[in-house]
């Protein structure tokens, strides 16, 4: 399955490691990135059955988080929403989780995110290796 970055995934990661310091680029090597490169052989990974790190997200069809928890120097909440479209794997916003009213109204902004997926109008940044 390809793996598809969206500009919202990369503008995320940017600001994540740049602006809010939240996690190194070491933690994104050794952890981050090898979690999103199983996505490649989705389901067959045995992580996707863990639901502390992989769940669905109710309110969009197709739709899933990645999930680590205590990341970085603030041991916070990372999530990845990830829509998967056409045999494709798409990359949204990732975020820090701080609460359930925050968690909501991201996971509303990924479903708009995943309706402008599945109409085409959404940048690609690239496909992962």
């Amino acid at each position: 399955m390809d793996v598809v970055i969206t500009e919202w995934g990369l503008q995320s990661y940017v600001d994540l490691v740049g602006r809010q310091n939240a996690f190194g680029k070491k933690y994104y090597q050794s952890t981050i990135r090898p979690d999103v490169e199983l996505l490649q052989i989705y389901p067959k990974a045995t992580k996707f059955q863990n639901g502390t790190f992989w769940s669905p997200v109710s309110i969009v069809s197709n739709g899933f988080k990645m999930k680590w928890h205590n990341v970085g120097p603030g041991n916070i909440q990372l999530r990845l929403p990830v829509f998967m479209h056409n045999g494709e794997a798409f990359l949204c916003e990732a975020y820090v989780k701080k609460g359930m009213k925050q968690e909501m109204r991201r996971l509303r902004k990924f479903q708009v995110r995943a309706k402008l997926i599945r109409q085409k109008r959404y940048q690609r940044r690239g496909v992962l290796p």
